[in-house]
């Protein structure tokens, strides 16, 4: 019984040492407590308390001689994936649901048109997808730091395509981008080239984020820039769309 199958699975199952060694020895055909404790190096005495959590942790299971048998690790494995995928779900409504609440105070706040900065990945969306949530159409540029970043860029259309119908790309010959196949095929995303792209932004009728990468650390920082009026930055990128 090597110690490192026996960490991947405490850590893999959330077992302790004595349930992973005792799981492993029933594997190996452990066929009474003795031989269960002499295999796993379970004390005896604690044999039973252990294999009875195993049973209710959905890893053994009492036979008709009142010893226990293991289940399946695939068995296992399968319960164990749909329990942590019926969890995620539960937590991602659950943050929905109180997104929604703080949506209220924030619309009750109301919001002033302005400027405002925010760094990294995972903030960059944040605030895109939250300026753009009142969006009918979305036009993105692509030419440097959405490249380096490309990740970026799939989890922003993910994100906005739940909330805007109509996503435009711009992007200059030289780059590509990836992962987007089936927002195109479902017409949410449209992509045309040009060569004359200066920066890379994302903007709407009333909100457009400038976007560079920082020299020192390379995380990506944007620019929000909102206006109750309609911007010229997506004026001008609708003109530009359109005499593609």
């Amino acid at each position: 019984m090597t110690s490192d199958i026996v960490e991947k699975l405490r850590k893999a199952l959330d077992l302790t040492l004595y349930e992973a060694r005792l799981y492993i020895a029933l594997l190996q055909g452990a066929s009474n407590p003795r031989e269960a404790s002499a295999l796993s190096g379970v004390p005896l005495p604690r044999i039973y308390d252990v294999v009875r959590v195993l049973e209710a942790k959905g890893l053994a299971m009492e036979d008709p001689k009142g010893w226990y048998k293991p289940l399946s690790p695939r068995a296992v494995a399968t319960a164990m994936i749909a329990r942590i995928e019926e969890e995620s779900r539960r937590r991602a409504s659950l943050i929905l649901e109180v997104a929604d609440r703080l949506e209220e105070l924030a619309y009750e706040r109301g919001e002033e048109p302005g400027t405002a900065s925010v760094r990294n990945s995972y903030a960059v969306i944040s605030a895109l997808v939250d300026s753009m949530r009142e969006a009918d159409r979305i036009y993105m540029t692509v030419i440097d730091t959405l490249v380096r970043h490309k990740i970026i860029v799939k989890k922003l259309v993910d994100s906005l395509a739940t909330i805007v119908g109509d996503i435009r790309i711009l992007i200059h010959p030289a780059t590509s981008i990836e992962g987007l196949e089936l927002h195109i095929e479902s017409g949410i995303v449209k992509v045309k080239e040009h060569r004359h792209i200066l920066v890379d932004l994302v903007a709407s009728k009333h909100n457009y984020m400038i976007l560079a990468e920082d020299p020192l650390d390379k995380v990506p920082v944007g620019l929000m820039v909102k206006s109750r009026r309609e911007n010229r930055v997506f004026a001008r990128l609708n003109d530009l769309w359109n005499s593609i």
